[in-house]
Order: structure tokens, then C-alpha cells, then sequence
């Protein structure tokens, strides 16, 4: 979206700390934003939502992965150019999460 961002994240153990990765990637983005695009920062916050076992992940991947089209930015979830995932192939997670 052009003027917000929607991230979800999985820990890989019980020892993750989604919070302080949420809170590294925006330092480290932030810091990066500083030098090379000063007309861009984060805002002081975000929001945020655990999601439990029985929400499934899925309805959380559909709801971000749609909202540019919600949004009249994109024709379907495949056509948003900024759509990414780390990790797993994009577009193996989209279709588990919408079939």
C-alpha cells in the first residue's frame, strides 16, 4: 500500500521474539530511510495482533494480500508488485492461504 505497510511474521521456535524482530526491521529500515530517502519515516508506533492457532494464519495472509485490490491498486493478489515473502515462495503461500 503507498502509504502503510502490513507484515506477517512466524516464529520458527518458542524462542522467538516477533516483537523485537518487528522492532528491528523498523530501526534498521528507519536508519536506511534517514540516509537515503529523508522525506520517509515510520511513525512512532504500530499495531499489532497475535495471531492464535484457531485464527489461522491463512485469514491474516488473504486480508493483506488483498487489500491492495480492496484498495483499487491491484486487478488480483498476483499483480501487487510489492507482495513479498522471505522464507517460502510467494506464491505457494498465496494459494495455501485462498484454496
Amino acid at each position: 500500500m503507498p502509504d502503510h505497510l502490513h507484515v506477517l511474521l512466524l516464529g520458527t521456535s518458542e524462542q522467538s521474539d516477533t516483537k523485537a524482530a518487528m522492532d528491528a526491521f523498523k530501526y534498521k529500515s528507519g536508519w536506511w530511510f534517514y540516509r537515503n530517502r529523508p522525506d520517509i519515516s515510520w511513525q512512532k508506533d504500530y499495531w499489532d495482533h497475535v495471531v492464535r492457532s484457531y485464527e489461522g494464519w491463512e485469514a491474516q495472509a488473504r486480508y493483506i494480500a488483498a487489500n491492495p485490490c480492496r484498495a483499487g491498486l491491484a486487478p488480483n493478489v498476483f499483480a501487487w508488485p510489492y507482495t513479498g515473502c522471505i522464507g517460502h515462495k510467494l506464491e505457494e503461500v498465496l494459494l495455501d492461504a485462498f484454496w
